[in-house]
């Protein structure tokens, strides 16, 4: 009698502990992005509309294309870009900065004008590595980020507001330590960036700040951080997808640069800042510690008896 109770708890007990074991769903699912890398200047060829250069100019996309990456592989690709070729000669190694973006397939419901004005589809950003020629870079993850954000600045040499808007984002970025780039989409200096401006996001008006793929936006110019803060912050605490994202940049003679991109798909779901840590232990555990005290009770009782 007392083999076969043994027996039947003993049996419970693994299938209790095996229904516990977390199976993640995601692990085999492929990543579906879309992969756009930004070359810009550092200190822009064009002047605004105060007389300044723009600061981080786009001026073409390297690459710009869907990609999709299995559980657990590595997406790499290497870019020469030739700055004569793409209609920008003259670029020089210590103001090239280039800026790879993924973004997620999953599509959203963006409007340039909110609430419910000039409607566009919107894909999320995942991941921003950003790099200058020698110099490296790979996507940010930190307790309060959980990747690198990423503003899309609708600008115009003509238009007056927009300065304002730029001088504010630089400002930010030269003052406070979060993982953020941005980049100014010159609207009459370059076909892509008209494209990515009208095309994409159906845009309203200039300045207007597109941050992570459409995820926070921000119409009009102001000298005030508190606003673009307030976007930054909230685009950082985005749950997003678990990829390793590194870039680096290679200066080449015949105005050109080449460019590296390594993205891996952890496969382990999104990263969120209040997903739990595996410290917290294993679901069920209690339950599991006090089958095998019942299963230690009956045994002592039963030699007891006998």
């Amino acid at each position: 009698m007392r083999k076969r109770i043994v027996i039947i708890l003993t049996i419970a007990l693994l299938l209790l502990a095996s229904s516990c074991i977390p199976i993640n769903a995601e692990e085999n699912e492929v990543y579906e992005g879309y992969l756009r890398v930004y070359v810009t200047e550092i200190t822009s060829r064009w002047n605004g509309n105060d007389g300044k250069p723009f600061n981080s100019a786009f001026l073409d996309f390297a690459f710009n294309e869907e990609i999709s990456i299995n559980y657990n592989e590595t997406y790499e690709n290497v870019i020469v870009w030739n700055a004569t070729d793409a209609g920008y000669p003259g670029i020089e190694e210590d103001n090239i900065r280039v800026l790879a973006a993924i973004f997620d397939s999953e599509l959203h419901q963006g409007y340039a004008d909110p609430p419910d004005g000039n409607p566009f589809d919107a894909y999320y950003l995942d991941a921003l590595a950003v790099a200058t020629p020698g110099n490296p870079g790979s996507n940010t993850v930190t307790e309060d980020f959980t990747h690198t954000v990423f503003c899309e600045v609708s600008t115009a040499t003509w238009c007056v507001g927009c300065p304002i808007a730029s001088d504010t984002l630089f400002n930010i970025s030269a003052k406070y330590d979060y993982p953020f780039y941005y980049v100014s989409l010159v609207h009459d200096t370059s076909d892509e960036a008209e494209m990515r401006l009208q095309g994409d996001y159906n845009i309203l008006g200039y300045p207007t700040c597109f941050f992570d793929g459409g995820y926070e936006l921000h119409l009009g110019p102001s000298s005030l951080e508190d606003p673009y803060i307030e976007k930054i912050e909230s685009c950082g605490q985005r749950n997003v997808q678990n990829l390793d994202f590194t870039t680096s940049v290679n200066w080449s003679k015949n105005d050109s640069i080449e460019i590296s991109v390594e993205i891996t798909n952890n496969g382990e779901g999104s990263i969120s800042p209040d997903a739990p840590s595996s410290s917290e232990g294993t679901p069920g555990f209690e339950i599991i510690t006090l089958i095998a005290a019942v299963i230690i009770g009956i045994l002592f009782l039963k030699r007891k008896r006998f």
